[in-house]
């Protein structure tokens, strides 16, 4: 990088530098869910008020640690009620937030028992639904899981 000159060079290389850095971020918003996905949210979780997550608002703002905590949560053996169907609807918010790509991304770096976890939580979710949604780059980052 060049050597600013001036106070106003200065300013000008930290914003460019910032925004080269940070292509993802969206200032202050997180994605919006697409209205097909906002009905399936619905239609697999009703009206039941899930409970904010941190980690997942993080995770969906794009903190790879707070995804990492996210999926990792699936592997808890204590998930079951409650608890399992705030994991589901926490896992599909994401995953619908985060688009295919990015989530599978991040999946990816997760141990094999924990990607089959999730793919197949996922995977159970959807169930209940008319329609299947097409995540395939997710469903191959667990092979051995059928296919959505």
């Amino acid at each position: 990088m060049s050597k600013p000159t001036s106070l106003c060079s200065a300013l000008i290389l930290c914003c460019v530098s910032a925004v080269a850095l940070l292509p993802s971020c969206e200032t202050g918003t997180h994605p919006k869910l697409q209205p097909a996905e906002e009905r399936a949210l619905q239609a697999m979780f009703g009206d039941s008020s899930q409970p904010r997550d941190r980690d997942v608002d993080l995770a969906i703002a794009g903190d790879g640690a707070a995804l990492h905590r996210v999926l990792s949560r699936s592997l808890d053996p204590h998930l079951d009620g409650e608890a399992l169907e705030a994991q589901c609807y926490h896992l599909v918010r994401t995953l619908f937030s985060l688009g295919d790509h990015r989530f599978a991304g991040g999946l990816r770096q997760e141990s094999p028992a924990v990607r089959e976890r999730v793919v197949l939580l996922i995977h159970d979710s959807f169930r209940e639904l008319e329609f299947r949604p097409s995540y395939p780059e997710t469903e191959s980052v667990a092979p051995k899981i059928p296919r959505f």
